[in-house]
């Protein structure tokens, strides 16, 4: 029992936990993301959710079988406020949901628009020691970086 208490001692514990983060730390790119739980949650949010979603079936059969750059269909990007941070809807603390890409029906005797389709994407904010830049204009240290995900086979419907 003795010699169990010696192998098995808090700071050899403690050791072997601490190095462990460490080699973690250094392997996932000098980031801390593949210590995190909500890395794994935004893949599988990318994976399963992340895609094209259709919200008029029939307006969207039309617009792909005809010319996207037709007079009756029109493709407009949302817009964005002027912060990156802005344009995210939070789902967590690292993890957000972008709308983007909406696709629009203009019916010309009404005045009005109709958004056909929109893709969603999903972020995560990494946290690390990221060197960037060149030789040209000089190197420089962030500490944070977005990373953004879509999953293009997705295809959803959107029922009202």
């Amino acid at each position: 029992m003795l010699k169990v208490k010696q192998i098995f001692t808090l700071k050899r514990i403690l050791i072997s936990l601490i190095s462990l983060c460490v080699m973690l730390f250094f392997v996932g790119g000098c980031s801390f993301r593949l210590m995190d739980w909500q890395w794994y949650q935004v893949k599988n949010l990318c994976k399963n959710e992340s895609g094209i979603y259709i919200v008029n079936k029939e307006l969207y059969e039309d617009m792909i079988t005809h010319n996207l750059q037709d007079n009756k269909y029109t493709r407009k990007m949302e817009e964005f406020s002027k912060t990156v941070y802005e344009r995210y809807q939070s789902i967590n603390s690292r993890i957000y949901k972008l709308d983007d890409r909406k696709y629009y029906y203009y019916d010309m005797t009404k005045n009005k628009s109709y958004v056909v389709s929109f893709e969603r994407n999903f972020a995560y904010k990494n946290y690390g020691i990221f060197l960037t830049g060149d030789e040209g204009r000089g190197f420089e240290m962030k500490s944070s970086e977005i990373l953004e995900c879509f999953n293009r086979n997705n295809t959803f419907l959107v029922k009202e």
